[in-house]
């Protein structure tokens, strides 16, 4: 297995905002990188904020950490991001990530926290 580092990256995952002040963050990025950002910030607010970011229009913000208070911390942080991901890149179906999901983790976390989940990723996947 070879590991290397990303130098140009197509599309980065921030997951907090205060990230974006380390320098080894901005290598590699430019004007047509993506950006998902887990904040309660505006797209635009973060482009004034850190004015090295391309266009705000390639900066997607969701703020998963409400959304995850909303159903009292019974789903991973990383949900909603996954939601929000899937949608903008379109890469993979939203079915095929909650048949993945439930393959996965349904015995780990039980019924009522899988329905939590893949409600939880829809609401993600479907706001805009």
């Amino acid at each position: 297995m070879t590991r290397s580092s990303i130098e140009k990256p197509d599309f980065v995952i921030i997951l907090d905002k205060n990230i974006l002040n380390l320098e080894t963050v901005r290598e590699g990025i430019g004007k047509e990188t993506y950006f998902l950002i887990q904040t309660d910030s505006s797209s635009k607010e973060i482009k004034k904020q850190f004015s090295f970011l391309p266009d705000y229009h390639r900066i997607h913000c969701i703020d998963g950490t409400s959304q995850i208070l909303e159903y009292n911390n019974k789903v991973h942080p990383s949900i909603p991001v996954i939601g929000k991901f899937i949608r903008i890149t379109e890469m993979v179906p939203l079915e095929t990530i909650k048949d993945l999901l439930n393959k996965e983790f349904m015995e780990k976390i039980g019924e009522e926290k899988m329905r939590l989940t893949e409600k939880a990723l829809e609401e993600a996947y479907y706001k805009i």
